[in-house]
């Protein structure tokens, strides 16, 4: 990804929190640390380059543990919509 396309990303996801009048803490791993946008809705924390996992928690097992709630839930969306499809396509 791309500086441009990064802050296009940072700016949608700003005015969808705003809209929900949310306001949301972002962590950034390899990041670009010169973010020139002004975003009022959404705050970004680097993690230092080349860190320890002690020091950066994303390298424990949190990827590991999002991964797996999400296939869960998706797993449990296809059963339910077993039996109202007839083929796999559909199931998606």
């Amino acid at each position: 990804m791309d500086t441009t396309m990064f802050d296009e990303w940072l700016k949608d996801l700003n005015r969808s929190m705003a809209k929900k009048k949310r306001n949301i803490l972002l962590f950034l791993d390899n990041a670009p640390r010169n973010l020139q946008i002004k975003l009022s809705n959404v705050v970004s924390k680097f993690f230092l380059a080349n860190c320890t996992s002690e020091l950066q928690p994303m390298d424990q097992d949190i990827i590991k543990k999002l991964k797996n709630g999400y296939r869960k839930r998706l797993l449990r969306r296809v059963i339910a919509k077993l039996d109202s499809v007839e083929t796999g396509d559909e199931l998606i």
